[in-house]
């Protein structure tokens, strides 16, 4: 009853602080921490996120073989992923039409990062034996280079391919290194 007590009293004691009251509080080397830290938010209603098309990529409807109650998916890889990022509650839309100058694409995934608000493009490559799709994809991989759109930055790439499947597991660990 006595620790209770006195958990009570100290968050009686707990004053609700404004962050920009601190900011000003500090001084001119700290103008625009406030801001800086509202970006931080992962904000839904993300101008950006909004403008993403929810029309999906129309080609070959007949290769969305793969089927969840959310959706469907070219393949089984990519149903994963996009399993694992619903389970997580981690913004995402499957191929959406997304327009660079005079090109369309529509990469396999545009998450929401929930950490920073900013959209983050993510490939999954699972056919790089084939010639013709490693050469598409080099192809779109020197346009998102072009438009800001790289590994490491805004990008994620995952493979899988003969031997080496990929596994829920693998997916978890790309999303928790990346947006948790």
């Amino acid at each position: 009853k006595k620790s209770i007590q006195m958990i009570e009293g100290s968050l009686k004691a707990q004053a609700a602080f404004d962050p920009q009251k601190i900011e000003l509080q500090l001084g001119p080397g700290y103008n625009d921490v406030f801001l800086a830290f509202r970006s931080l938010s992962g904000d839904p209603e993300n101008e950006a996120w909004q403008a993403i098309r929810e029309r999906q990529n129309a080609s070959f409807p007949e290769s969305l073989r793969y089927e969840t109650k959310d959706g469907r998916y070219r393949s089984k890889s990519e149903m994963i992923i996009a399993m694992q990022l619903a389970r997580f509650e981690i913004p995402f839309k499957y191929e959406p039409v997304i327009e660079l100058g005079s090109f369309h694409f529509y990469p396999d995934f545009v998450v929401l990062n929930p950490l920073d608000g900013e959209l983050v493009y993510w490939e999954h490559l699972g056919l790089l034996v084939k010639e013709d799709y490693r050469h598409s994809t080099e192809r779109k991989l020197e346009m998102y280079h072009t438009a800001g759109i790289r590994p490491g930055d805004n990008l994620i790439l995952t493979c899988d391919g003969e031997g080496i499947p990929l596994s829920a597991l693998r997916i978890e660990r790309v999303i928790r290194a990346n947006f948790m």
